[in-house]
């Protein structure tokens, strides 16, 4: 809520307030001493006029002013002096001095109101009101300030300013007055300002009031607009069909006549009758008429009661219910007291809430590109059918004139329709233009509507296009068949920000989109490629520039080389998303990326399905390349190598993340990471199923000079060949390996295998893994030749191991050293149903097993684990 806006009338109580403190402060007590010889009055040759509190005390001589029945000067006689003093009575003296300073007089007050919702208002409100003596010349005129603040049952608030003059005439008893208003009213979406004036006329039998409202400033403002549904096509432009709600102050006046029905005890019971006109901009005018009830059983509280029609509100009934403090009543003595002149400090009777109505609009309009804030131009083709000016009333009758007829701002779409079936020869997409057709389900996105589906849309018939598309910078290319092209079916060069949906490419020559050089956004969403007889089914070639490319819900089936094949070389750099793409019967790889260069990739493959292929996914990152790879949730079953494979080479550094996969029926290793040369490589293997694979689960092997560090975790492994787990390092690589809360059961040879070669060295944790029915053994570890392996096996669980493969080693662990290697192990706290072997056949070999559930059998030269650097 706008407080702040509001402060001058949250002041002008406050002020209220202490003014009516002020007042008792400074009027002296009755029982005061009044002096001997206090000054003496002569009312035939001195009037006065008394001041409101807030300009003069009460007590203090006034200067002499004009009054209305004062004598004039040169009509006193002339009267000699005398030296006798005209005789004083106290007691006359002090009255008279309160009459003229209290009687007939009207005070600070405040007070509360409720009234309920209304015409030009939905929601009842709370008044909180003050009333100020600016003036008073008591018993005949008294000027004042009404100040509210008006707050809505909705939260909304609003206030007025009244400044007003009102005049007693003791001889007919009525009291006339006027005023002028300022108003304003807060609706939560729109503010409105206000100027009133009025006119009233107040007496003990009857009343007239006419008041006149002018809204000021902006008085028609849009509260909401809505775009609930899309006309259709008219000439080149989409309409939208458009409903805006408007609210509109109203200009007006209301004039009532009546008077007393009934005496309530001290109260008065009135009844009013009257008219009102009401003119809002945008809206007709309207002539009402109203009746009100007054009913004040006390100075302190007043009810009305209110029915009104109009042919715009029709009927509305309201009610209010005040309460001030003090009352609104002269002060003094009844007995005194004028007939009527009580009425000169009631509130102003006027509408204290603009009246604001609520109107609504519906047409048309033009769909709004929201890129470039200009409507969409449509270019209509019909294939076959006589040539016409590209509306919707008279498309063209062949593509190539629709592209003609676009323009490279952004906003042109060529919109076709398949009509008699004939094929679209070759051709190329200029610059910010799309091309669709009505096949699929079209979206296009709207600055008034969001996303809107094109009329027309969704046929399934997809015109012809033989044999091939050029795209262009920031085109789009939807809803067309390419079948038989010579060589790539869609293709691009040098350019940025493409689009490639909804189409179905067949039995290209070479690739079925090929793209070189593209940055910028590149989305290929919902096609299908079907054989291609030299190429990959999706080719991204980059050497330079940077890439953001998204491939979603496709699918390629029997690609002569790879599904989906991204090459990133030199400076390029690129992020890359996968997702919900099936890749079948690939010859090379259902995915691959070749990282090379310089280049610096992000790239994520997720929900996709790889089967069929030599290879399901691949990450080759080589040269000086940067990369991280998060590969997740996918399915690679079938495939004749490797389900998941990542070979690092020469100097390149990776990240690979693979959660969340099924690898299954493979003939070679389910996920494989492969690091040579002097690459560096993290990889975190998490919660991943591999089973029944030609040779190893998850195998990990480090050469030549590479660095490695591992985490294999919460994986099932089970039924695959050789072993579950196999991690082998040699040459002179370096690795680190983490084998956390995994699952290796059924494998044919090890649960896990951790073995060096070479000069190699590893460091390797071993913790917390179940081992169940593999053929030899649950855990196995082995050093050879000059290499070094530390390594601390703890917290794991070996159930019946060996199986059947070699029922004549009847270990759940070995470890072993050969050549000249070195080996220490730390085996603490493992349970195995086969027992523990330690075997120190040539080499170092240092062990500490403690805590263990059985007994460790050593045979060879096995040494205290002393220092040995085990993780």
């Amino acid at each position: 809520m706008k407080i702040a806006k509001y402060s001058s009338y949250v002041t002008l109580l406050l002020v209220g307030t202490f003014a009516s403190s002020a007042i008792a402060q400074t009027t002296k007590p009755e029982t005061e001493q009044i002096p001997e010889n206090p000054p003496k009055l002569n009312l035939e040759t001195e009037s006065v006029d008394t001041l409101s509190p807030f300009v003069v005390g009460a007590e203090a001589p006034l200067t002499p002013l004009i009054a209305e029945d004062s004598v004039p000067s040169d009509s006193i006689p002339d009267t000699p002096p005398t030296t006798e003093e005209t005789p004083t009575n106290p007691e006359t003296e002090e009255k008279d001095t309160k009459t003229d300073t209290e009687t007939n007089t009207f005070s600070v007050r405040g007070g509360i109101r409720y009234t309920t919702e209304g015409a030009g208002y939905e929601e009842g409100f709370t008044s909180f009101e003050g009333f100020l003596p600016l003036f008073q010349t008591p018993g005949k005129n008294l000027t004042f300030v009404e100040g509210r603040l008006l707050l809505q049952n909705n939260g909304d608030l609003g206030g007025n300013v009244v400044l007003g003059q009102r005049f007693f005439d003791e001889s007919s008893h009525r009291v006339y007055g006027g005023y002028i208003a300022y108003d304003n009213r807060d609706t939560s979406k729109n503010s409105f300002n206000q100027l009133g004036v009025g006119f009233e006329t107040l007496g003990e039998n009857w009343d007239f009031r006419i008041n006149g409202y002018l809204p000021i400033g902006d008085n028609r403002q849009l509260s909401s607009e809505s775009f609930p549904s899309i006309f259709g096509f008219q000439g080149n432009a989409l309409l939208l069909n458009r409903t805006r709600q408007f609210e509109s102050a109203a200009t007006g006046f209301d004039a009532e006549f009546g008077g007393k029905i009934a005496r309530l005890g001290k109260g008065t019971l009135r009844g009013y009758g009257g008219v009102y006109y009401i003119n809002a901009a945008g809206d007709d005018s309207a002539l009402g008429v109203k009746g009100r009830l007054e009913i004040r059983p006390t100075d302190n509280l007043n009810l009305n009661l209110s029915i009104q029609n109009d042919r715009i509100f029709d009927t509305r009934v309201v009610a209010s219910l005040g309460i001030t403090f003090p009352g609104t009543s002269a002060r003094g003595n009844n007995e005194d007291k004028p007939k009527g002149l009580d009425r000169m400090g009631e509130t102003v009777a006027r509408q204290h809430a603009i009246l604001v109505l609520q109107q609504t609009e519906q047409d048309k309009v033009a769909a709004v590109n929201p890129e470039t804030n200009q409507p969409w131009r449509f270019q209509h083709v019909i294939l076959g059918k006589n040539e016409g000016n590209g509306t919707f009333e008279s498309p063209f009758g062949n593509v190539q004139n629709g592209l003609d007829a676009t323009v490279s701002d952004g906003d042109d779409i060529v919109y076709v329709q398949p009509g008699d079936g004939s094929e679209i020869p070759p051709f190329e997409i200029p610059d910010r233009v799309q091309v669709l057709s009505t096949a699929p389900v079209q979206k296009l996105d709207t600055k008034q509507a969001g996303t809107v589906i094109l009329p027309l849309s969704g046929s399934g018939q997809m015109p012809i296009i033989d044999p091939l598309v050029i795209m262009g910078n920031s085109t789009t290319i939807s809803g067309f068949a390419i079948i038989n092209a010579p060589d790539a079916a869609i293709v691009g060069e040098g350019i940025e920000n493409v689009t490639i949906r909804d189409n179905l490419i067949v039995n290209s020559a070479e690739e079925g989109i090929r793209l070189e050089e593209v940055t910028g956004k590149v989305n290929i969403v919902n096609t299908t490629i079907d054989t291609t007889e030299s190429g990959s089914g999706i080719f991204i070639d980059n050497s330079s520039g940077a890439v953001d490319l998204r491939i979603n819900k496709t699918t390629i089936t029997n690609p002569a080389l790879n599904g989906i094949e991204i090459n990133f070389s030199g400076t390029a750099e690129g992020i890359v998303n996968i997702t919900d793409t099936q890749v079948l019967n690939s010859e090379f790889a259902g995915i691959v990326a070749n990282l090379e260069g310089n280049s610096n990739s992000t790239i994520t493959i997720d929900k996709n399905t790889a089967s069929g292929g030599g290879l399901g996914i691949v990450i080759l990152p080589s040269e000086s390349s940067r990369s991280t790879v998060t590969i997740s949730n996918n399915i690679v079953q079938g495939n004749l190598l490797d389900g998941i494979a990542i070979f690092s080479s020469d100097s390149s550094t990776s990240t690979a993340n693979i959660f969340n996969n099924t690898a299954s029926g493979n003939g070679l290793n389910g996920t494989s990471i492969f690091s040579f040369d002097s690459s560096q490589l993290t990889a975190t293997i998490d919660n991943n199923t591999t089973d029944s694979n030609g040779f190893n689960g998850i195998f990990i092997l480090p050469f030549d000079s590479s660095t490695s560090n591992v985490t294999i975790s919460h994986n099932i492994v089970q039924g695959n060949l050789f072993d579950g787990i196999a991690i082998f390092s040699v040459d002179s690589s370096t690795s680190t390996a983490n084998i956390f809360n995994n699952t290796a059961s059924d494998n044919g040879l090890d649960g896990i295998s951790n073995e060096t070669g070479d000069n190699s060295l590893m460091r390797s944790l071993i913790q917390g893994n179940t081992t169940n029915n593999n053929g030899r053994f649950g855990i196995e570890i082995s050093a050879t030749d000059t290499s070094s392996l530390f390594a601390g096996v703890r917290l794991n669980n070996l159930i019946e191991n060996p199986g059947e493969l070699m029922p004549f080693l009847p270990f759940g662990f070995a470890a072993q050293t050969l050549d000249n290697s070195t080996l220490c192990v730390d085996l603490k706290d493992n349970t195995s149903s086969n027992g523990f072997l330690l075997n120190g056949v040539s080499g170092t070999f240092n062990a500490n097993a403690s805590g263990n559930n059985s007994d460790v059998s050593q045979s060879g030269v096995v040494n205290p684990l002393g220092t040995c650097p085990v993780p």
